[in-house]
């Protein structure tokens, strides 16, 4: 497989839960293949996650911890980075606020 093809489907699955990369993934005796690239997944939705919440400060503040986890993780699945630059990251915050239950209609 052409390295190329091998970053695609790599991010494909960090991304989208794409499996296409799976044939290419190799077990160990600590791990898995499958629990292998979770941990990419889950450093990967928890560094999007930060970012949220570097943008979005006061916000984590008011909500709480728990909260804002479930908010971003909401968030993130449905508004997947769509750019290199993790700026870009929030720019559906206020419109996911404003629409999406349980947080649409509370004072924030």
């Amino acid at each position: 497989m052409a390295l190329r093809a091998l970053q695609r489907d790599f991010q494909s699955a960090l991304m989208a839960g794409s499996t296409g990369i799976n044939p290419q993934l190799v077990s160990t005796p600590e791990a898995g293949a499958a629990r292998r690239l979770d941990i990419y997944v889950q450093a990967y939705r928890l560094r999007l996650l930060d970012a949220l919440e570097g943008d979005y400060g006061k916000l984590a503040a008011c909500v709480g911890d728990a909260q804002f986890e479930a908010l971003g993780y909401v968030y993130i699945t449905r508004y997947p980075s769509q750019h290199p630059s993790l700026r870009w990251l929030g720019r559906h915050m206020a419109d996911f606020l404003a629409t999406t239950r349980p947080w649409s209609g509370q004072p924030l």
